[in-house]
């Protein structure tokens, strides 16, 4: 008797949860509860008795594979997200699976997952150096292009960029200096950004090739100071000025095209 009481007990317990819950036996529902048809708009006579191969063109496929998460489209076109988690039972030949409703908690995901992309689209800063993101940097470089384009004035840019194989926070500590090191060295009016996250751009307003060209000349033969700048480090740098018909992308070309290894010049 009160083994009989104990399994209806449970059965009932099962039936009541306010999780979707199946039993599989040799591959085969034997039994659903109610909120598990409620999930699926089906009935339990629908779902019992299902095997995986009879499942495969239904929407009851998923209730046969190995996601840890589910998606399941509703009537009016909006997407349910279940989180599917495997009971371990005495009985190996039972399996038990239950399934709860995380829809709210994939919603806030996702609303998370855009806010921080918001947050990075307005973000002008490197997180390393602290200096002007590519973003921010690129914006001064339309602008200059388009100065030069109506007023015909000389700009110039110099492009370095450190490639190293060492650990993440010597190189982290590599570009801070060279970054400092720059900013010390250039006049007001020039303009110093991240163009990826081991490139220094230097935007060199109201200047010709040939003093571009000095003044990187100048950069390698002073030496810049990097305090930890591993010796295997390679440092290009390179000049480019606008020309008639540039645009910032043709501009930026010409300019990485034309950087050439100079990191035993650039070495303490």
């Amino acid at each position: 008797m009160s083994d009989a009481l104990e399994g209806a007990v449970a059965l009932d317990t099962l039936e009541n949860l306010p999780l979707g819950v199946l039993i599989l036996e040799a591959g085969r529902i034997q039994w659903v509860n109610a909120a598990l048809c409620d999930m699926f708009h089906s009935t339990r006579r629908e779902v019992t008795g299902l095997t995986a191969q009879r499942a495969s063109s239904t929407r009851f496929a998923s209730l046969f594979d190995d996601s840890g998460r589910l998606s399941l489209t509703e009537p009016e076109g909006t997407t349910r997200w279940l989180e599917r988690r495997r009971l371990a039972l005495a009985d190996a030949s039972l399996i038990v699976q239950c399934f709860q409703d995380i829809t709210a908690r994939v919603k806030f995901e996702e609303e998370c997952e855009h806010l921080r992309g918001r947050v990075a689209a307005l973000e002008t800063k490197d997180p390393v150096t602290g200096l002007p993101n590519r973003k921010a940097i690129m914006q001064v470089l339309e602008m200059q292009v388009s100065r030069s384009r109506r007023y015909q004035n000389p700009l110039s840019l110099l492009l370095l960029s450190v490639q190293s194989p060492t650990a993440s926070a010597e190189l982290h500590d590599t570009l801070r200096g060279i970054g400092q090191a720059l900013t010390d060295q250039l006049r007001w009016a020039d303009q110093l950004g991240m163009l990826d996250p081991t490139s220094f751009l230097i935007i060199l307003p109201e200047t010709a090739l040939a003093d571009a060209e000095a003044l990187a000349a100048h950069l390698a033969e002073n030496r810049i100071h990097l305090p930890k700048i591993a010796t295997a480090a390679t440092v290009m740098l390179g000049a480019a000025a606008w020309q008639k018909g540039d645009d910032p992308r043709k501009l930026l070309q010409r300019l990485q095209g034309n950087q050439k290894l100079c990191s035993a010049a650039l070495l303490p």
